[in-house]
C-alpha cells in the first residue's frame, strides 16, 4: 500500500445490530443472493465483536487438512477498503474434487440459517479466491466440494482479516524476558511462528529451533532432539510483540497477526539484503520467505536491533546501513511507504567500563533516523529494567510494546496515541542554569482518562467496550502505565524533580561535575539543569552517556526520552531566545478521530526571521518571513530567468520575503542592507553591465560591513566568479571562495550529489544523495580555510574535462559574524527545477539567516512552488471526475485516429492525407488492446486495493486471455511459466524489456492519482515490471506522472517537465525528453524539424538502439517499437499541439511508428487538462457508455466509477483528505510531493535478476498456460 489509512468504519457485516441478527434468526429468514456468479456467503455478525476477551483462549474450530489455504488461525492483511482476498487451495488426495463455492461463516460458530447479504454483496468466490472478506473474525471458511455427482463440505477456522506486523531484529525482539507474569494470549491476536504455522499468539513467540531455515535452526539432523528439549525446559522468551498486539487490538478492534522473524545476537551485516538469494540460509532471505508465507503484504515492521553493531567498524556506518535496510525491505515487499517502527538500544551492564563511543553512536543514529527516513519512528527503553546484563525484562518489554502501539495508533490510525519526546535544543539560563527543550512531549490534560480508559470517558465501562461497536477504547493499553501511584500522568515530562541521566562532558567523554540538580521546567516540555559554575569551553551535553546510565525521563503517556549527545555547549543562545524560537510545543494526545476521518496534521510554522551572529543557533525574538535581497543585474548567465525562478518558485511566501536589486550601485548602502536578513548574490561583473550595476568602493564596503556584522550571505552558482579581474581578495574571503579564476566545467550532464562532512542543520534530514537534473559541475573551486563542505559530486573522468574527484558543490563558512552559504549548482531554470536544488537552497538561506533550520515541508523537498505553508493542492472531486473522464476520452480518440496508420510508416512521417477525418462514431474503441490491457491492471486494483502486490498483478495478468505482442507477450509467457516479477520483465529473460508496452498501458496510473506522481511511479513498479525494465519502465512512469500533473496544470511544457522529474535523470529516456524540449524551443512552430532530429538520434543512432527489437532482419533499424523513440513522438504531440486537442492527435499520429498508441497517450494527457464537459462535442456525442471493453467487465460508466474509488484511496493513502462542504460537495486536498524516481538501470547493462519465482500455491492460481 502506498500509505496506511486511518481506521475506517467497520464493514457492514460488523455494523448489523445484534437485535437484527436475532430477529432474522427467529423468523427463519435466509438471505441468499440469487443468480449471477457464485458468491461467498458471510454469515453471522462478521466482525470481532463478542470475540475480543483478552483472556479468551483460541483453538482451531474446524480443521480439514485438505484445505491448504487458508489455514486455521491465519490472519489476512486487509486492504485500503478494510477487506481482504483469501486464496482457496484444496488438495484432494484421491483426485477429481473441485471447489464450487466458498462460504464465510461469522463468529467462528458456523451459525446456520443466516446469511449476511450486506457483506455478501461485495464478498464473492471468484477465480479460486474469496474476494472482499471484511475486516474481522473469527470466521469459519466452508467449501462446497464437488466430486462427480456427489457434493460434500470442508471447513477450516478460525480465520481473521486484520493487520500483520513483522517482528524482526535480534534478541530483545526475539524475547529473552523471564516467562513469569507474561502478557496473556488474546482471542484476536494470532502469530505465524518460525515453524511456518499459525497459532494463537502466546509467549514465547520465537522458537528458532523449529524453523525450517538453517540460518535459525542449525543442523537439521539434530533439530528434533533440540526442539523437544527446548520445549520442555525453556524459561525465557517473553518479548514486546504480544504486548504490542494486545494493545493494538484493544484500541482498534482489528485482529492482529504477528510474523516472527527475529534472531538474537545478529548484526546488520547478517541481515544484509544482498543475501536474499541465499533463501533460508540468510536472515534476510528467511525474513522474506516468512512474509510471503503470511501473504506478502503487511501493515508494518517492528525492529529492535543494534547491540551487535556497537563496534568501531559497524557503528560508523550504522546510520547508512540501517536506512538502506529499510529501503530494501520496502522495495522487496513493494510497499514504498511501509511503516517501520523501531527501538533505540538501551542499557548494557558491561564489566570493565570500556569506551562507550560505539554504543552511543548507534543510539544517536537510531535517534536521528526518523528525521530523514519517512514513515519511521523510534522509542526509547533506556529507562526500563533488565532481566540480565543486556536484555530488557518481561515487565519492561510490556511497556516497550505499549509504547510502539501508541506510535502506531497515532501514525496509522489517527487515534489517541503518542510521539516520542526528543531533544530539540539547549539554551543558557540565568544563574548558571541550562534549559533543555524537547519536542513531541505528550501532555494528556485529563489524567483521570488515563486511569479509566476511553470507555470511562464515554460513560461506559473502562476499556475497549465502552464506546460500543467500533469504539476505540484505550483502557487496555494503560496509557499512563508508567506512572507512580498518586503521580499525575498528564503533566508532561516527569519526574518533576531528581531527573537522572544528564551530564556535561569533555570531547573525550570525561565527565565535568557541574550539574547538581535536574528538574522539569515550568513549561513541562523542558528540563532545567542547575550548575555549580560556568561551563568550560568545548564542553558537551549528554543524556544517557555510556553503556549503563540511569535515565528516568518520560512524559505523561510513558514515552521515554531517547539517549542523545554530544550536544556542543559553546556559544549558547539565551533562555529568552530559546523560548521565542519556533520550537515544537508539547504534543497533546489528539482527540479520538471518527472512523474514516483524516489523520491529524500540522502545518509548518513560519520560519523565524533573525540576523543572529554566526555560531549562535537560536532564532530572533520575533517570528516572520526571512527578508532576502537578491543582488543581480549583471552576469554571463541568464540572470533574469534564474532570479525570477528563485523568487517565484524557490523562496516563496510565507517563509520568505524577497526583494531584487538589478541596480546595486544605488542599493548597496548601509541603510538599505540593514533591512534584510540575507543577501543572495546572483551577480558577476562583466564588460556588458551598465553603470547602475557597477559596485563603487562605498558599495563594496557596505556589502562587507553588512556580512561581517551578521547578515547572512548566499553565493549562488557563478556569483563566485565576480571581482576576479583584478582579484578582490576580501570578497573572495567573504564568499568562501568558489569558481574565482581557476574554476572550470565540462558539458552539462546528469550527476549524483552526495552529502558530505559532519552533521549540519542544512543537510540534516535531506537524502544522503540524489541524482541531479542536468547541470554544470563546477570543478577546481577555491575552498577557503574554515569552510565545511556539505555536498560533493563525483567528476567522472570518462566525461569531457572530468577530474576523477569528488568536487565540492555546497559548503558553508563564516565571515565575521555572518554565516556564508555557497551553492554551485543551478546553471539555469532546468537545473533549478530539480526539487533537491530548491530544498538545499531554501535550507541554506534559512541557516544563513538564523543558524538553524526548523523542520517542516516548507524547507524540505517538495516545498515552495505549490504553497510552502501547507504544501497542498485542492481540486473539487467533481472536477477531478470530469477531467479523468476527459483523459479516457482522449485515449479513445487518439487511438481511433492513429489506428489505420499503426507501424505503416517507419522512419518516415505519415502524409497528412492519411490521417482520417474525425467521425463521432469513432470514439467507441471497445476492442482496442491499447485500452483494455491496462484495464486488467485496474481490475487487480479494484479487487485488491492500491496495495496490490506485483506478484498478484502477475497472476492476474498471466490469466488474461487476449492476444499480446512484444514485451507484453514475453512477460506473460514468463509469468505463466512460473517466473514472477520483476524477473518477468528483466532484460536477461525478456528481450523486449525496452519496448513501448507499459508506456501504452500506464495512462490509468496517473488518471487515478491526481497530483500524486509517486503513486504513478509506485504503480509502475507494480505493473510495469511485469513486462518491462529500464527505459521501458520509465516511459510508463513518465506518462503516469504527466497525467497526475494534468489535473492541476494546463501548460503542455510544464506537464512534460513534471513527467520528466518522475524518472531517473541519467536514463536515455530522460535524455530523449530533454532533447525534445530543447528542440521544441529551437523550432516552436515546426514539428517536422524536431522530428528529423529525433529520427537522426533515436532512430538511426545505434547507441540509442542497444536493446531495440526488430521484426525485419533485412532492415533492423526501420521498425522501432522502442519506448524512447515513441515517447519522443507523443511528447511532440503534446508540445506542438499547444493545448489544442485536434492538433495534438494529428502531430502525434503523423510522427509514425506506433501511431495509434502515441496519440492515444498524448491526447489522454491533453484531454485531461480540458475535462470531459469542455471537450469539443464531436468527441463525446457518439459515445456508447454501456458497451463493455473487450475482455473486461467494464463499460465506460463502470470504468469511471472504479477510477473514482481508486482515486479516493490514492488521495488518502498519500496523506491527503476529502473535505465535504455544507452543500454536500467534496474536495480533494492533496499533499504536494516531490517525485521519487525508481532506481536507474538500463536494459543493455542490467543488474542481477531477483530469481523471483511463484510459489506452488501461486502457480496453482495461474490457469492459463504459455
Amino acid at each position: 500500500m502506498a500509505g496506511s489509512l486511518p481506521l475506517r468504519p467497520r464493514p457492514a457485516a460488523s455494523r448489523l445490530a445484534p437485535s437484527l441478527v436475532v430477529g432474522l434468526a427467529l423468523v427463519g429468514l435466509c438471505l441468499v443472493p440469487s443468480g449471477g456468479p457464485i458468491r461467498a456467503q458471510v454469515s453471522g455478525p462478521g466482525g470481532p465483536a463478542g470475540a475480543m476477551s483478552k483472556m479468551a483462549g483460541r483453538r482451531p474450530t474446524a480443521v480439514d487438512e485438505r484445505i491448504k489455504s487458508p489455514r486455521a488461525m491465519q490472519v489476512f492483511q486487509r486492504d485500503a477498503n478494510n477487506r481482504a482476498t483469501i486464496p482457496i487451495a484444496f488438495e484432494d488426495p484421491d483426485g477429481g474434487a473441485t471447489v464450487v463455492s466458498a462460504t464465510v461463516l461469522g463468529g467462528g460458530m458456523g451459525a446456520p440459517g443466516f446469511n449476511n447479504a450486506a457483506a455478501g454483496d461485495r464478498t464473492r468466490f471468484e477465480d479460486g479466491k474469496l474476494v472482499g472478506v471484511p475486516t474481522g473474525g473469527p470466521y469459519t471458511i466452508r467449501l462446497q466440494v464437488k466430486r462427480g455427482n456427489n457434493q460434500e463440505f470442508a471447513t477450516v477456522g478460525p480465520v481473521f482479516v486484520g493487520d500483520l506486523w513483522v517482528l524482526a531484529g535480534q534478541s530483545n525482539m526475539e524475547g529473552v524476558g523471564d516467562l513469569v507474569d507474561v502478557t496473556p494470549p488474546h482471542a484476536s491476536v494470532m502469530a505465524l511462528g518460525m515453524d511456518g504455522k499459525w497459532a494463537q499468539a502466546e509467549e514465547p513467540l520465537h522458537w528458532l529451533v523449529d524453523s525450517p531455515d538453517p540460518v535459525h535452526s542449525g543442523d537439521p539432523a539434530t533439530r528434533a532432539n533440540r526442539s523437544a528439549e527446548q520445549h520442555r525446559t525453556r524459561a525465557k522468551g517473553a518479548g514486546l510483540g504480544l504486548p504490542f498486539a494486545v494493545a493494538m487490538v484493544e484500541a482498534t478492534r482489528v485482529p492482529v497477526g504477528l510474523v516472527a522473524t527475529a534472531h538474537g545476537g545478529t548484526s546488520m551485516a547478517q541481515w544484509d539484503p544482498a543475501k536474499k538469494g541465499e533463501g533460508g540460509n540468510s536472515l534476510y532471505g528467511s525474513f522474506l520467505r516468512q512474509v510471503q508465507l503470511a501473504g506478502g503484504k503487511v501493515k508494518g515492521v517492528l525492529w529492535y536491533q543494534g547491540e551487535s553493531d556497537a563496534n568501531p567498524q559497524a557503528a560508523k556506518v550504522y546510520h547508512k546501513v540501517f536506512a538502506d535496510f529499510i529501503a530494501a525491505v520496502r522495495s522487496d515487499l513493494n510497499q514504498p511507504d511501509l511503516p517501520f517502527y523501531f527501538v533505540q538500544i538501551g542499557r548494557f551492564i558491561i564489566p570493565g567500563s570500556p569506551d562507550p563511543k560505539d554504543w552511543n553512536l548507534v543510539q544517536d543514529a537510531q535517534r536521528r533516523l526518523p528525521d530523514r527516513v519517512p514513515n519511521t519512528a523510534v522509542i526509547s527503553v533506556v529507562d526500563l529494567e533488565l532481566d540480565d546484563l543486556i536484555h530488557v525484562g518481561t515487565q519492561g518489554l510490556k511497556r516497550a510494546g505499549q509504547r510502539l502501539a501508541r506510535i502506531a495508533l497515532r501514525e496509522q490510525f489517527g487515534q489517541v496515541g503518542a510521539t516520542t519526546p526528543t531533544f530539540d535544543r539547549v539554551a543558557a539560563g540565568s544563574h548558571n542554569t541550562l534549559l533543555v527543550k524537547f519536542k513531541g512531549v505528550n501532555v494528556q490534560p485529563n489524567a483521570a482518562m488515563n486511569r479509566r480508559g476511553m470507555g470511562g470517558m464515554m460513560g461506559g465501562p473502562a476499556g475497549m467496550g465502552g464506546m460500543g461497536m467500533g469504539g476505540m477504547g484505550m483502557g487496555g493499553m494503560g496509557m499512563g502505565g508508567g506512572s507512580s501511584p498518586g503521580e499525575d500522568a498528564g503533566a508532561g515530562l516527569r519526574p518533576e524533580r531528581h531527573v537522572g541521566g544528564f551530564s556535561i562532558r569533555k570531547e573525550d567523554g570525561t565527565a565535568i561535575p557541574l550539574i547538581f540538580e535536574a528538574k522539569v521546567g515550568k513549561s513541562n516540555d523542558s528540563v532545567v539543569l542547575k550548575l555549580t559554575g560556568a561551563i568550560p569551553p568545548h564542553s558537551f551535553l549528554w543524556y544517557g552517556y555510556g553503556h549503563d546510565p540511569y535515565c528516568n525521563l518520560v512524559d505523561g503517556l510513558d514515552m521515554a526520552v531517547p539517549v542523545f549527545g554530544p550536544i556542543g555547549l559553546d556559544n549558547l543562545g539565551s533562555e529568552a531566545e530559546a523560548a521565542a524560537a519556533p520550537a515544537a510545543s508539547p504534543t497533546p494526545a489528539p482527540a479520538p478521530v471518527a472512523a474514516g476521518a483524516p489523520k491529524p496534521s500540522s502545518a509548518a510554522a513560519p520560519v523565524a526571521s533573525a540576523t543572529k551572529p554566526a555560531g549562535q543557533p537560536g532564532a530572533a525574538s520575533t517570528a516572520g518571513p526571512i527578508k532576502v535581497l537578491i543582488i543581480t543585474g549583471d552576469n554571463y548567465h541568464d540572470w533574469k530567468a534564474t532570479t525570477e525562478y528563485l523568487k517565484s518558485k524557490v523562496l516563496t511566501p510565507p517563509n520568505f520575503d524577497v526583494d531584487v536589486t538589478a541596480t546595486p550601485a544605488k542599493d548597496l548602502t548601509e541603510s538599505n542592507l540593514a533591512k534584510y536578513d540575507v543577501l543572495l548574490l546572483n551577480y558577476m561583473n562583466t564588460n556588458k553591465g551598465g553603470p547602475e550595476t557597477q559596485w563603487s568602493d562605498a558599495n563594496k564596503q557596505a556589502f562587507l560591513d553588512a556580512v561581517r556584522g551578521g547578515k547572512g550571505l548566499v553565493s549562488y552558482h557563478f556569483a563566485s566568479a565576480a571581482f576576479t579581474k583584478p582579484n578582490w581578495a576580501e570578497f573572495e574571503k567573504a564568499i568562501a571562495g568558489g569558481w574565482r579564476s581557476q574554476g572550470f566545467h565540462g558539458p552539462k550532464h546528469v550527476f549524483t550529489v552526495k552529502k558530505a562532512g559532519p552533521k549540519h542543520p542544512i543537510s540534516e534530514g535531506l537524502p544522503a544523495e540524489f541524482v541531479h537534473a542536468i547541470d554544470e559541475l563546477y570543478q577546481n573551486s577555491v575552498i577557503t580555510p574554515g569552510s565545511t563542505v556539505l555536498a560533493t559530486a563525483y567528476s567522472d573522468p570518462k566525461k569531457p574535462r572530468g577530474t576523477g574527484k569528488d568536487e565540492p558543490v555546497i559548503w558553508v563558512n563564516t565571515y565575521g559574524k555572518g554565516r556564508v552559504y555557497v551553492n554551485a549548482l543551478g546553471h539555469d531554470v532546468e537545473a533549478m527545477s530539480d526539487p533537491n536544488f530548491a530544498a538545499w537552497l531554501r535550507r541554506g538561506v534559512v541557516w544563513a539567516a538564523t543558524g538553524e533550520v526548523p523542520p517542516g515541508p516548507a524547507l524540505g523537498v517538495g516545498g515552495g512552488q505549490q504553497g510552502a505553508a501547507k504544501a497542498e493542492r485542492r481540486i473539487a472531486r467533481a472536477e477531478y471526475i470530469d477531467k479523468m473522464k476527459g483523459g479516457w476520452i482522449g485515449q479513445m480518440a487518439g487511438v481511433a485516429v492513429g489506428g489505420p496508420t499503426e507501424f505503416r510508416y517507419q522512419g518516415e512521417t505519415v502524409p497528412a492525407d492519411k490521417v482520417p477525418a474525425w467521425k463521432p462514431s469513432m470514439i467507441n474503441q471497445y476492442d482496442q488492446d491499447d485500452l483494455y490491457v491496462e484495464m486488467t491492471f485496474l481490475r487487480t486494483l479494484e479487487q485488491h486495493g492500491l496495495g496490490a502486490t506485483a506478484r498478484q498483478a502477475g497472476i492476474d495478468f498471466a490469466n488474461s486471455r487476449y492476444p499480446l505482442w512484444h514485451a507484453n507477450k514475453a512477460g506473460r509467457d514468463l509469468l505463466r511459466k512460473g517466473i514472477a516479477p520483476p524477473d518477468s520483465g528483466h532484460p536477461a529473460l525478456n528481450s523486449h524489456a525496452d519496448d513501448i508496452d507499459y508506456q501504452i498501458e500506464a495512462d490509468f496510473s496517473g488518471l487515478i492519482a491526481p497530483g500524486l506522481p509517486n503513486t504513478a511511479i509506485a504503480l509502475g513498479e507494480t505493473f510495469g515490471r511485469l513486462m518491462n525494465a529500464g527505459d521501458g519502465l520509465y516511459g510508463g512512469q513518465f506518462i503516469g506522472a504527466m497525467y497526475a500533473e494534468a489535473f492541476f496544470e494546463a501548460d503542455p511544457e510544464a506537464i512534460v517537465r513534471a513527467g520528466l522529474k518522475a524518472i531517473p535523470q541519467g536514463s536515455q529516456y530522460a535524455e530523449a525528453i530533454r532533447d525534445v524540449l530543447a528542440w521544441y524551443k529551437e523550432s516552436p512552430d515546426n514539428w517536422e524539424a524536431t522530428w528529423r532530429k529525433v529520427d537522426a538520434k533515436y532512430q538511426k543512432n545505434r547507441d540509442y538502439r542497444r536493446f531495440s527489437c526488430s521484426k525485419d532482419e533485412k532492415e533492423p533499424y526501420k521498425f522501432n517499437i522502442d519506448a524512447k523513440l515513441n515517447g519522443a513522438y507523443l511528447v511532440m504531440g503534446i508540445l506542438y499541439g499547444k493545448g489544442d486537442p485536434d492538433r495534438t492527435i494529428v502531430v502525434a499520429t503523423r510522427c509514425g511508428q506506433d501511431s495509434d498508441c502515441n496519440p492515444s497517450s498524448a491526447a489522454g494527457v491533453v484531454f485531461t487538462t480540458i475535462g470531459y464537459s469542455k471537450l469539443p462535442r464531436k468527441y463525446v456525442e457518439g459515445l456508447d457508455a454501456n458497451t463493455k471493453f473487450n475482455s473486461t467487465p467494464y463499460t465506460f460508466s463502470r470504468l469511471i466509477a472504479v477510477c473514482e474509488d481508486l482515486a479516493d484511496q490514492a488521495v488518502k493513502a498519500a496523506g491527503g483528505r476529502i473535505e465535504r462542504s455544507a452543500d454536500g460537495s467534496q474536495m480533494y486536498v492533496i499533499p504536494v510531493e516531490a517525485p521519487r524516481p525508481s532506481p536507474l538501470a538500463s536494459c543493455w547493462e542490467p543488474g542481477p535478476k531477483a530469481n523471483s519465482t511463484f510459489s506452488a500455491r501461486e502457480k496453482g492460481q495461474i490457469v492459463e498456460k504459455p
